[in-house]
């Protein structure tokens, strides 16, 4: 057996007409837009912050290398190789590639 709940009338005072509708959603899109604004505005606050550290670092760090450095490898103690960084570098997601970009030259041994 279906067991129904007597429904109750709603009354005219309880239904938000189509103008409280329309400036509630107006309101919260409102709101949404300004929050977006102060968002992006913080996100390129931290992205000009970012770029400033980066430009700082590259002054203080000149020594990234160039694509044809020559980079001699000491293979065994024994054989030396002369190398194009280019050639180590060229597949970039590689160990090979991390390691000889240039980017910690200064505390590699010579």
């Amino acid at each position: 057996p279906t067991h129904h709940l007597p429904q109750q009338k709603k009354s005219r005072a309880d239904v938000p007409d189509a103008e409280t509708t329309s400036d509630s959603i107006t309101d919260v899109v409102s709101h949404l837009h300004n929050l977006l604004q102060t968002k992006e505005k913080e996100l390129k606050e931290r992205e000009a912050d970012f770029d400033r550290r980066v430009k700082s670092f590259e002054s203080t760090h000149p020594s990234i290398g160039s694509d044809n450095d020559v980079i001699q490898l000491n293979v065994g103690g024994q054989t030396n190789i002369a190398v194009l960084r280019n050639t180590l570098t060229q597949f970039e997601d590689s160990m090979l590639a991390a390691k000889f970009s240039g980017r910690w030259d200064d505390s590699m041994e010579k």
